[in-house]
């Protein structure tokens, strides 16, 4: 038969594994933030693209209110000279109609 390890009982035993277990905990936190600089790197690259995002799509949006503001002005202008318009045949019509009657 053999003899068991020296280690495997008693209160060595679980000093050793407690120590195994931290010096693991430490290995996996080393590696962790290891890889976390890369991944703040990564973050940032995010970060810069969402703020270019929101700085391009807001000159956007004011550009295409600006646009807006002025195609309705330029609406309200075309409206203007329509009515004019039919202002000018409604007289128009009216000099031809007294005229064609014989009137002045």
């Amino acid at each position: 038969m053999t003899s068991p390890p020296v280690f495997s009982s008693g209160p060595l035993s679980s000093g050793l594994g407690r120590e195994s277990a931290a010096a693991r905990t430490l290995e996996m936190i080393a590696s962790l933030r290891a890889r976390l600089p890369a991944l703040r790197d990564e973050l940032d690259v995010i970060r810069r693209g969402a703020a270019d995002l929101d700085h391009d799509t807001a000159w956007r949006a004011r550009a295409a209110r600006g646009y807006r503001d002025r195609l309705a002005d330029w609406r309200a202008r075309t409206d203007d000279a329509s009515a004019r318009i039919e202002r000018l045949d409604d007289e128009l019509r009216h000099v031809q109609a007294r005229l064609v009657m014989g009137g002045p």
